[in-house]
């Protein structure tokens, strides 16, 4: 406490005696009034939480006794018998031969119908439902002149005129199965592919035996339910009153209402812990409330009732500032008297202390006059005027002596300061620690650097001599490497002689240190001293291995990466060739890593595989080196392993733990492995040969189905080796003269004529003969070999296009399709490429047309669409291929720059036995005549293939029912001779 008076700031009397008393005053004023103000604002807060639960009671029980109403509805309804008896009626082998069934029906439709106008506006739809879970039975809203039951053949008059679930599916609705046991409230939830929300009342039909017929449905209507929840609500200016689901979501009628994050914390509890929660919270909008979450006990909801924290407290912070007004005021009134008072005390003692500050700055010639009578303060006068006379005296006494002892100590003074100069420039200069270490008497000087390296004190170094102190602190490990340099030194005559070594500090860790030291010799040679210095290079030797540790590791994921991974794997064969243990190694691609990246962005892509990483620390073990080669490849070294059964087993085991999803940045991602398991049983001695084959198996088991394991046989090699020998055959295809183009027509399916052109590459092999597009193309991509390839057909397609036009043929208006890979796509200056290669053919830009795959147009990398429309800026057209296949957004198509949608063969092929087909190929028509763009449908094979896509308008087509891929004279042949139609060309 004195320490602590004597740092604050000095005041004069009159000023310490006003802050005495304001202080006096108004610390107990403040603690009264912090005690008032607090116990004020937890009985408003108090007061609050009351009057919210009792709201959110009330009109929860509202809001059940509504949902009460509704069960009793549709109890009624499903215990009138026209109901049971037309639900027998559906059952029975032939309904419409019994009038009297026939008149239950009737019935049935006419009760339904009357209780949802009845309950209208409170209700969306009553519907009835059978055992299978089909709706029999939805009555429109309003009047109606047609049968409201199934059976019905006419699919418009069910979605139009009729009730809008009729011949709906629930039977895989969560709730359908207990709402054939028991009467059921649904939750808040999608109905379909609807736009609204629901929530279903259901009750039991059952016969007389009370064996189950089905049930009666009532659909809440959602604005209702919120109209009954809201009424006479008043909660101030910001009071919210709210319906959510139990898992979190605002109940509102319109599915683009809902949003996903959960808006507070006291939510999310209730949600977690089925409890009512109230308190002040935080809101994800970083809005600070008051808020009651009521769980209701007995339908599936949550009652959210919020008010701004700063909406309840107003009244009291109005309070405090009004008592922070009137304590300002009486301060400064207690504060003017304190300096009154002060004055009356401070003049005479401010005298007395410029007194003692003269006699304190050596002026001892100044009379000090006593200017009060009796009391303190004249005594503190007359004692520094006392005070004055004596120093007078005693410093006449101490001048002789101090002069003789000030010549002797400045002479002393001034050899010491330049002894203790040079020594703390010398060691103060350095970072190292100074030694010198007298080997005659064994003495040891050292800098103070010294015993921080050595991470102990001054008082610890009389527990031992000091030279066998720091001997014992080095390393176990270095300490033979220490002593030879030690007697190196002693032993050669002349030199500086470095050594690193290691420190062990008493706390057991540990610094890297270098010791360099020089010797000092008598006359004989003898070594007697040693002069040095120890360094602390902890920090360079980390620096070290980091580097060296990056250079082996894979900077995403922090696997060790394919070098570390090779250099572990030569190191375990050359072992186990030794000792004849068992290694494997199991190489991973994982499935829809492609998709990801291109749906979903890099980021997501990164952050898979940070998670793929992460599941392959958890089930590794110790032994077991986990790698990534790049992009989605993993592979993992097992040792010490007891028979390949057990390298089977692990492959197992990293298939089931991949199986399952993965969170990354709010996308539930599902991406199987493929592995591919190889053994060091077939004696290995290149690790690069043991990878090789376990990639070779990874491919096989992608081959099989994806997310299984292939272990490594011959077979495998020797496709792997074609593989090879393919990607080396199709370097030289081009300079080898081996490829060449064929031309596919396609139709314009209303005239039957020729309206344009696919030119497709082929590769004819003087050892393989011909090699399928299918083969030969994925090798292009993984190779890179794709952009040359592209090229080539791009200046050749575009010479006989030249070529036709010199030759005054009619097919120089017909387009020209080229296929375009995104690896092309994305190659520099592509757009520029394609400029050059038409000014040079001199072929108008309009005669070319792009083609590039759905997956390629959809990519969110930044560059693919703004390209694509540089392209289509210069008059070339852009075809999307293979639509449907790929993973688009149909709300984002009209963003994309597109001239031609190509529907995928896929859909076309199935369209004569599946009518959903057909549904989709229609809506693709529709949005592409929509967005301004022409269809093709790919894959026409039959005349029912024509046909269907005539009837639905669609502009062009393409396949072997036209023509395969030709050659060019018959390709020319086929232009000269399509002026037919197409039941012609059948």
């Amino acid at each position: 406490m004195p320490s602590l008076i004597r740092k604050l700031p000095s005041f004069s009397i009159p000023i310490k005696l006003a802050l005495a008393f304001f202080f006096a005053a108004m610390i107990p004023a403040i603690i009264a009034v912090v005690f008032v103000f607090n116990t004020t604002t937890e009985s408003t807060i108090q007061n609050a939480h009351i009057h919210l639960e009792s709201m959110s009671e009330a009109h929860n029980d509202v809001l059940e006794a509504h949902i009460k109403s509704l069960e009793s509805a549709a109890a009624a309804i499903a215990e009138a018998p026209v109901i049971r008896e037309y639900l027998l009626s559906l059952n029975a082998p032939d309904p419409t031969a019994n009038s009297e069934q026939v008149e239950h029906a009737q019935l049935a439709e006419e009760l339904v119908h009357h209780m949802q106008e009845r309950l209208w506006g409170q209700t969306h739809h009553i519907f009835l439902l059978n055992t299978a879970g089909r709706v029999v039975l939805s009555p429109p809203h309003g009047e109606y002149d047609t049968p409201c039951r199934m059976p019905c053949d006419n699919p418009t008059l069910l979605r139009t005129r009729l009730g809008s679930h009729i011949g709906d599916e629930l039977h895989d609705a969560e709730w359908f199965e207990n709402a054939l046991v028991e009467p059921w409230i649904t939750s808040f939830s999608d109905f379909g592919d609807r736009d609204h929300f629901h929530q279903l009342v259901l009750h039991l039909v059952h016969d007389k035996n009370g064996q189950p017929l089905g049930a009666i449905a009532i659909e809440v209507a959602i604005d209702e339910v919120i109209r009954f929840l809201t009424h006479d609500f008043k909660l101030g200016e910001t009071g919210r009153l709210q319906l959510f689901t139990r898992d979190g979501r605002p109940v509102v009628h319109s599915k683009k209402d809902q949003y996903a994050p959960i808006p507070s914390p006291g939510l999310a509890q209730t949600i977690e812990s089925g409890e009512t929660h109230i308190g002040d919270y935080t809101t994800a909008d970083n809005r600070k409330i008051y808020g009651i979450y009521l769980p209701s006990s007995v339908y599936p909801w949550i009652i959210s009732v919020e008010i701004d924290q700063a909406e309840v407290l107003a009244p009291v912070i109005h309070q405090r500032n009004q008592t922070a007004a009137m304590l300002g005021g009486i301060s400064l009134l207690i504060a003017l008297a304190g300096v009154c008072i002060g004055l009356w005390f401070g003049l005479p003692l401010r005298r007395c202390a410029k007194a003692a500050r003269q006699i304190a700055d050596g002026d001892l010639q100044s009379h000090i006059p006593v200017t009060r009578s009796g009391d303190e303060i004249a005594i503190l006068q007359c004692s520094i005027e006392s005070m004055r006379n004596r120093l007078i005296d005693h410093i006449h006494n101490l001048d002789d002596q101090v002069a003789q002892r000030t010549t002797e100590l400045a002479t002393a003074n001034h050899k010491l300061l330049a002894t203790k100069e040079r020594y703390e420039l010398a060691v103060v200069g350095s970072r190292d620690a100074i030694w010198d270490w007298d080997l005659v008497s064994n003495s040891f000087y050292y800098a103070r650097r010294w015993t921080e390296m050595l991470g102990i004190t001054s008082d610890e170094l009389t527990a031992e001599p000091i030279p066998d102190l720091w001997l014992s602190a080095i390393h176990p490990e270095d300490t033979d490497d220490f002593n030879e340099w030690l007697a190196e030194i002693i032993v050669r005559d002349t030199g500086t002689y470095e050594c690193e070594f290691r420190l062990i500090h008493p706390d057991k860790s540990s610094i890297w240190a270098l010791c360099r030291a020089a010797a000092v010799r008598d006359h004989t040679g003898r070594a007697n001293r040693l002069l040095g210095s120890l360094a602390d290079i902890t920090e360079m030797k980390q620096a070290q291995q980091a580097l060296a540790d990056a250079a082996l590791t894979d900077k995403l994921t922090g696997l060790a990466n394919k070098a570390r991974f090779r250099d572990r794997l030569e190191e375990t064969l050359a072992r186990t060739k030794r000792s004849g243990e068992l290694c494997a190694i199991l190489f991973f691609d994982f499935d829809r890593f492609k998709v990801v990246n291109d749906s979903l962005g890099h980021n997501v892509g990164d952050a898979l595989l940070v998670s793929i990483a992460d599941r392959f620390r958890s089930i590794c073990r110790d032994s077991d080196l986990p790698s990534r080669f790049g992009g989605d490849e993993f592979v993992v070294l097992l040792e010490n392993l007891k028979s390949p059964d057990e390298a089977q087993a692990a492959a197992d085991r990293f298939l089931k733990v991949f199986a399952e999803p993965h969170e990354v940045m709010e996308h539930k991602v599902s991406s199987t492995a493929s592995i591919g398991l190889v053994t060091n049983e077939l004696a290995y001695d290149s690790p690069d040969d043991m990878i090789r084959d376990a990639d070779a198996a990874m491919y096989q088991a992608k081959a099989q189905g994806r997310g299984c394991a292939v272990t490594f046989d011959v077979a495998m090699h020797e496709q792997a080796q074609r593989r090879l020998r393919l990607e080396e055959e199709l370097r030289l295809a081009i300079p080898r003269k081996q490829l060449r183009l064929v031309y596919q027509p396609i139709v314009d399916l209303n005239t039957g004529q020729a309206a344009g052109v696919e030119a497709l590459l082929r590769w004819t092999h003087p050892e393989f003969g011909i090699v399928s597009p299918v083969e030969f193309i994925p090798v292009a991509e993984d190779s890179g070999i794709i952009i040359d390839l592209g090229w080539w057909v791009l200046d050749k397609a575009l010479a006989r296009c030249a070529a036709w036009h010199h030759d005054g043929l009619d097919i120089t208006n017909l387009p020209i399709n080229i296929n375009v890979s995104k690896r092309q796509l994305l190659s520099d200056n592509f757009v520029a490429g394609v400029r050059e290669r038409l000014a040079h053919h001199n072929v108008p830009p309009q005669n070319l047309k792009i083609e590039v795959t759905e997956t390629t147009v959809v990519d969110n990398r930044a560059g693919i669409a703004p390209l694509l429309q540089e392209l289509r800026d210069t008059g070339v057209l852009i075809a999307m291929d293979d639509f449907g296949t790929g993973h688009s957004s149909l709300s984002g198509l009209h963003l994309l720059p597109l001239d031609v949608i190509k529907i995928d063969q896929s859909f076309v092929r199935g369209c004569s036995q599946n009518a959903e087909l057909l549904s989709i190929i229609g809506a693709i028509i529709n949005l592409g005549e929509n967005l301004g763009m022409k269809t093709v449908a790919e894959g026409l094979e039959t005349i029912e293939h024509v046909a269907a896509m005539q009837s639905m308008g669609c502009t062009y087509g393409q396949g072997y029912f036209f023509a395969r891929p030709l050659e060019e004279p018959d390709f020319i042949q086929f232009v000269k001779k399509s002026h037919g139609n197409i039941a012609d060309a059948a």
